[in-house]
């Protein structure tokens, strides 16, 4: 995941985050050889009021030095994280060849 993300005690893929980060959450795809054709973000709690968005890359990106091509990452963009709350980001993707997965992190709001 180009995101910098840590585990949790559980193992599950978490970023510690101030109330104040206004920053985007990017995951890379993790089926190899596939391109995402649909996305659903899912936060829950949800966010409100509702000031996300998300998107797939239609460009190659280089980040950290790593090259990644057209169609290989989705990033959400999230704003308005409640202090002391704790969210939980799904991202349910269909690729190529009409393949579907999820994928999940927390995201932990509070000032560092």
């Amino acid at each position: 995941m180009p995101s910098q993300f840590i585990k949790n005690d559980l193992g599950e893929d978490m970023v510690v985050v101030d109330p104040d980060s206004d920053v985007d959450y990017t995951i890379s795809c993790w089926m190899e050889g596939l391109f995402y054709t649909a996305i659903d973000w899912q936060i829950s709690p949800s966010v409100g009021p509702v000031i996300y968005n998300f998107q797939i890359n239609g460009a190659p990106v280089t980040i950290n030095g790593v090259t990644y091509a057209a169609g290989k990452l989705a990033s959400l963009w999230i704003k308005t994280l409640a202090d002391g709350q704790e969210y939980r980001v799904t991202l349910k993707a269909t690729f190529t060849g009409n393949r579907k997965d999820d994928k999940s992190f927390i995201i932990q709001c509070r000032h560092k």
